[in-house]
């Protein structure tokens, strides 16, 4: 079901597309990354965003390199806080060169 704030996601991105085409794709990728393959638990489709060789850095100063190793601790994750999910990013931002997302 989509809601309302992803039509309007949707809608602010199709505005920024249309002037700065890299970041509205790279804000593109950003939802769909937590909106679907974070909050649906779909790690096979983690390469969409990640690059394989990715470098993770945790709040307790544990690093994990690559897809593999970050889905492991994705998952995990999920075992103590079943229920989380991303409804919605209340701020989006980015440069126009699509450098910073």
């Amino acid at each position: 079901m989509t809601s309302r704030i992803h039509m309007a996601a949707s809608a602010f991105a199709a505005l920024v597309l249309a002037a700065m085409p890299v970041l509205a794709q790279n804000l593109a990728t950003f939802d769909d990354l937590d909106f679907n393959v974070y909050t649906s638990q779909d790690w096979e489709n983690l390469h969409k965003s990640h690059a394989e060789d990715i470098l993770v850095h945790y709040p307790d100063g544990r690093t994990t390199t690559g897809i593999p190793d970050h889905r492991k601790e994705l998952a995990f994750m999920w075992t103590f806080a079943p229920d989380n999910r991303i409804t919605e990013h209340p701020v989006r931002f980015g440069t126009a060169d699509g450098g910073w997302t």
